[in-house]
C-alpha cells in the first residue's frame, strides 16, 4: 500500500480567532462526549492556556509545553472533511467524482499531533476579538451577547503534512486550496480564518502493511 505525503506550508490572509472554551471543565465535557480517549482528552485539556492569563467567557487558544499556540491535527482533519463536503455540490470538481467520501476522508491523515502557529510578529500580548451575537429565544425573547476571543494576526503560519492514497491525490490538493475560502477558528463566516496553503514538497511512500508484510515474508523464509 503506498501512500503520498505533502508537506505543506500554511498562512493566515486574515486574522484568526481562537476556538477552544477556557473552562476546563466546560471543554472536557466537550471532548469526553466525542472521545473516549481519556489519554488524548488529558492532552488537550493541558492545551489550555493558565487560567490566570484568560478572561471569563473567551475562547483561546491551545498553547504547547512552550506556550506557543497551536492546533491538534484533528483541527486541519476537520477543516479538509468540512472543504470537501463543500465542494461536493461543485458538478465540475474532483469532490464530486469521490464516492463515498465520508469514508474516503478516513484515509487521510494529517501530522504532526500538535502543529506550532508561528505568528509574524513576537506577540508580547494576546489580541482579543469582541462581537456582538443575537441570541434567538422564542420563549423569553431574542436578546443580544457579547462574545470574546483570543486573536492571532493576518501572516501567522504554520506547517503540517497530509498523507493520502494516490486516488485521492487531486481532491486532497482542491481541498487544501478551499482553505482560502473557509479556513480554520471562530467565525469563519465573518471572514476571520482564512488560509492560503502551499505545497513545498511531495513524496511517496510505502504504507506500514507492506512495511510489515516484508518483514514478516523474510522471518518465514529464515526459518
Amino acid at each position: 500500500m503506498k501512500v503520498i505525503r505533502l508537506e505543506c506550508k500554511a498562512m493566515f490572509d486574515s486574522p484568526v480567532l481562537g476556538s477552544a472554551s477556557a473552562n476546563p471543565d466546560l471543554y472536557g465535557e466537550f471532548l469526553g462526549s466525542r472521545s473516549g480517549d481519556a489519554d488524548k482528552l488529558q492532552e488537550e485539556l493541558e492545551a489550555l492556556p493558565a487560567e490566570e492569563l484568560v478572561t471569563k467567557g473567551t475562547t483561546v487558544f491551545l498553547r504547547n509545553a512552550e506556550d506557543a499556540c497551536m492546533l491538534f491535527d484533528y483541527q486541519v482533519e476537520g477543516m479538509l472533511k468540512e472543504n470537501c463536503a463543500q465542494l461536493t455540490r461543485m458538478p465540475d470538481s474532483e469532490s464530486k467524482k469521490v464516492k463515498a467520501w465520508r469514508k474516503q476522508m478516513l484515509l487521510v491523515h494529517v501530522y504532526p499531533r500538535q502543529i506550532v502557529m508561528t505568528p509574524p510578529e513576537p506577540i508580547t500580548e494576546m489580541e482579543h476579538h469582541v462581537r456582538p451575537l443575537r441570541i434567538e429565544d422564542w420563549k423569553n425573547g431574542d436578546r443580544t451577547a457579547l462574545a470574546a476571543s483570543e486573536k492571532l494576526p493576518a501572516g501567522t503560519t504554520f506547517a503540517f503534512q497530509v498523507e493520502t492514497p494516490p486516488h485521492l491525490l487531486k481532491p486532497t490538493l482542491e481541498w487544501l486550496q478551499h482553505g482560502k475560502n473557509n479556513g480554520l477558528g471562530q467565525w469563519r463566516n465573518g471572514g476571520f480564518g482564512q488560509i492560503s496553503v502551499e505545497v513545498v514538497g511531495a513524496e511517496e511512500i510505502e504504507g506500514t502493511v507492506d512495511e510489515v508484510h516484508k518483514k514478516v515474508q523474510g522471518l518465514l523464509k529464515d526459518k
